[in-house]
């Protein structure tokens, strides 16, 4: 006479099942974690432009040969400029930057903080603009007469 199987019989395989359900589950989140982690950005300097106005510069997590470096801009909090690369970094260094501005704050100039001379890019609120550092030398003519009132971010 063959016994009779009861409910208590199944507990091991169900046990095992959801055991290993668990642990494939957990590393495939783990593993998504990374990859959202690893291609997300670091902030490495917020330059405060005032009236409620800032240039945000990061850096990317992922990179090969160097560190692409962007800025964004935002207006009360919107972002009008969105991510832009206008530099690479080589790390572990992380530049510091300078933002210099002229009337009453609508144009700023951005340059590392070691060569303040040379701007990486030149910002005008007013119009809101963005030009490369050899688009426009009459603006950096109007910077460059404005320099007392540089301050840095990083």
């Amino acid at each position: 006479m063959p016994a009779e199987e009861t409910p208590s019989s199944f507990r091991f395989p169900i046990g095992c099942l959801l055991s290993v359900a668990t642990v494939v589950a957990l590393m495939v989140g783990g593993c998504l974690a990374l990859i959202r982690y690893v291609d997300g950005v670091d902030i490495i300097a917020t330059l405060d432009c005032g009236r409620d106005r800032e240039i945000v510069i990061t850096a990317d997590r992922a990179w090969e040969i160097s560190q692409p470096i962007c800025y964004l801009i935002r207006v009360d909090g919107n972002v009008v400029v969105p991510p832009t690369h206008f530099a690479n970094n080589d790390p572990p260094n992380v530049p510091g930057f300078v933002l210099v501005s002229a009337n009453d704050g609508d144009l700023v100039g951005v340059s590392y903080a070691g060569d303040p001379a040379d701007y990486l890019f030149i910002h005008d609120f007013s119009n809101r603009k963005t030009y490369d550092s050899g688009d426009r030398p009459d603006l950096q003519a109007l910077l460059d007469e404005t320099r007392t009132g540089t301050s840095t971010g990083g």
